[in-house]
């Protein structure tokens, strides 16, 4: 062992000392070079989520979602792109159901407006505003362009 005395304490200093200075600092770099990596792969997925459920907050929801096959977060995302995928697609049903039940109950209070009897007139008129509402729920919503409203006739 060589031994290099320093300063007034006399303190000790020994070439093994070094070696394990040494390899303490080396540990120490590679695990923050390695945090570091590991962190960014899940930080870019995690910010671009949060950017989607934010858009998805407003009512703009996302064609698909899409990650590198082996990423970390794959399973999460796919379950993510299924659940948008489902609302879209139910979102575009019900806005062609709307759009089938608007044309029709416009055909309908042609009819009846020159029917005497105000019920029926009345209850249409109650429909209409039911309806119109509908189209201010689902106006809040942007479907992506891939999912088409597909009508359903019965």
């Amino acid at each position: 062992r060589h031994v290099v005395r320093t300063g007034a304490a006399g303190q000790v200093f020994t070439v093994m000392d070094a070696r394990v200075w040494l390899a303490l600092l080396i540990s120490m770099l590679f695990s923050c070079l390695l945090s570091y990596l590991v962190t960014n792969k899940f930080a870019g997925h995690l910010y671009r989520i949060e950017q989607v459920l934010e858009r998805s907050k407003e009512g703009v929801l996302p064609p698909t979602l899409q990650v590198r096959k082996g990423d970390d977060l794959r399973e999460f995302v796919e379950l993510l792109d299924g659940s948008f995928k489902t609302i879209a697609a139910a979102l575009a049903g019900i806005n062609a159901q709307q759009g089938l039940a608007a044309q029709k109950l416009t055909e309908l209070r042609g009819r009846i407006r020159g029917d005497a009897n105000g019920e029926m007139r009345e209850a249409v008129e109650e429909i209409c505003r039911h309806l119109q509402e509908l189209e201010k729920i689902l106006a809040s919503f942007k479907l992506p362009a891939a999912v088409a409203p597909s009508p359903h006739k019965e």
